[in-house]
């Protein structure tokens, strides 16, 4: 009976943040700027991690399938 005052009921709203988001859009411009013919995946994550990027492998490839 608390919620019948309420436009939205609490349990239905979602959060603005998840914990499997990812900062991947934050380095779209570094990987244009810096994947060529010699550049494997792995060695652009390597460097994108260093530089912080604050994912696996598996959500890199599928972030970049999207590009």
């Amino acid at each position: 009976m608390r919620y019948i005052h309420l436009d939205v009921l609490p349990s239905l709203n979602t959060p603005t943040t998840s914990e499997h988001s990812t900062n991947f859009d934050h380095f779209i411009p570094y990987i244009h700027w810096n994947y060529g013919p010699q550049t494997t995946y792995k060695q652009l994550l390597a460097d994108m991690i260093a530089q912080g990027f604050n994912s696996k492998y598996t959500s890199f490839a599928k972030e970049w399938t999207g590009l």
